[in-house]
């Protein structure tokens, strides 16, 4: 049986924000006293060039973050100048932050969607 099939994905910025957390402390954000994008944003380490030019912040929709790097030399392994938040964790987290990363996204659902078996309730027996 396929273990896919076992699970459901539901991601939210509620879910995401613990991890976010983790990555700006990782990388050492801190508060920037401008808006990048109309947005607040925090500044920090560039986790691909490693100099303090990426800025960290929530998408436009604000449904996950982002980390867009403002050196013009540096590009991240997908090709642009910033990645999501799950992208940064593939990439550049540690095994046991990407193992609660997707524990967290993840919820395991019962066999071809049953509910597991409940107990019986019945009444005495009147004979």
């Amino acid at each position: 049986m396929d273990d896919k099939k076992l699970y459901t994905f539901y991601t939210d910025s509620i879910i995401e924000y613990p991890f976010f957390e983790k990555v700006k402390a990782k990388y050492s954000a801190s508060k920037y006293k401008y808006k990048v994008f109309n947005q607040v944003a925090d500044k920090g380490i560039c986790p691909r060039c490693n100099k303090k030019s990426a800025f960290y912040m929530s998408t436009r929709d604000g449904d996950s973050y982002r980390v867009v790097c403002a050196n013009d030399e540096c590009s991240f392994p997908n090709g642009k100048s910033g990645m999501l938040l799950h992208e940064i964790i593939m990439e550049y987290m540690d095994d046991d932050t990407i193992k609660e990363w997707r524990d967290a996204r993840y919820t395991k659902r019962s066999f071809y969607g049953w509910y597991g078996i409940k107990p019986e309730n019945r009444g005495k027996n009147k004979t």
